[in-house]
């Protein structure tokens, strides 16, 4: 996987793009903190979109995997949900920051 992200750099190198080495964790920006957001944010959108009658009369027919990932987002409560969004735009906050800070106009 390495060697293909490193030929992918590369191309962009080659592309004329500017590549920067950018620590996010430096900037508050803690990829572990996906264990949390994730479950509380995709689940429950998941499950508002589909519909949870709707989920419970498939969830026989889905990927094990993918049926238990979105059954969990009924546990989630609004609270969790609405801080877990807090915190995605607070990652996007500091984000944007590291990204100018950079010199990187995106």
């Amino acid at each position: 996987m390495l060697a293909a992200f490193d030929g992918a750099v590369d191309a962009l190198r080659a592309a004329g793009a500017t590549v920067v080495d950018l620590d996010l964790l430096e900037h508050g920006l803690d990829a572990t903190e996906r264990e949390t957001l994730f479950p509380h944010t995709v689940g429950p959108e998941f499950m508002s979109a589909f519909g949870v009658e709707r989920f419970q009369a498939a969830v026989d027919q889905m990927d094990p995997f993918v049926g238990s990932r979105a059954a969990g987002a009924l546990d989630v409560s609004g609270v969790q949900h609405a801080a877990a969004l807090r915190r995605l735009r607070e990652f996007e906050d500091l984000g944007a920051a590291a990204f100018a800070e950079a010199g990187c106009d995106c």
